[in-house]
Formats: structure tokens, sequence, C-alpha cells
């Protein structure tokens, strides 16, 4: 994804039948220490761009990284600011 956004395989079942899939949460691991959960569903594609919801949620979660990592260049530690910030993004 070529950034801190990942996603956590909650139930992984074999995809051998159509229209079946894997559930995924999507995140911003920040640290080994620090997890910002985002949301997620069941993933019936290869990829996550192949649907609609997936798609939105991760660039939603892409666009939130993206803002944070601007803070902390701005020189905000996001590790101690975690639990007083607020992200606005469009």
């Amino acid at each position: 994804m070529g950034d801190r956004v990942c996603a956590l395989p909650l139930l992984t079942i074999r995809r051998d039948v159509k229209k079946r899939g894997t559930l995924r949460l999507y995140c911003i691991r920040l640290s080994e220490k620090l997890l910002i959960v985002g949301a997620g569903g069941k993933k019936c594609t290869t990829t996550y761009e192949q649907d609609p919801v997936l798609l939105e949620i991760v660039e939603t979660l892409k666009s939130i990284d993206k803002k944070l990592v601007t803070l902390e260049k701005s020189g905000i530690d996001i590790h101690s600011e975690i639990y007083n910030l607020t992200v606005r993004i469009n």
C-alpha cells in the first residue's frame, strides 16, 4: 500500500468458491505499540482496489495517514498527542 495502512485478516477461509472471501480490517500502524483501527469488510476480490467499499476505506485511511505524516514532519510527536488530535480530511 506504500504507507502505514495495513490489512489484518480476521477470518480466513479458502476462496475456491465464488462470493466467498476473507474478512479484513484496515488500520494505520504507527508503531509496534500504536494502531489506529479503521474499518473493514469481506474481501472477495484479488485486490482491495477492485471492491468499491474496501477502496473507499483504504483511501480514507491513506488520507488520514498523509495528514499524520505532515504533522510529524512539522515536529508534532504523534505518539504523545494522538489522544488529543483531530484530523480533518476532505
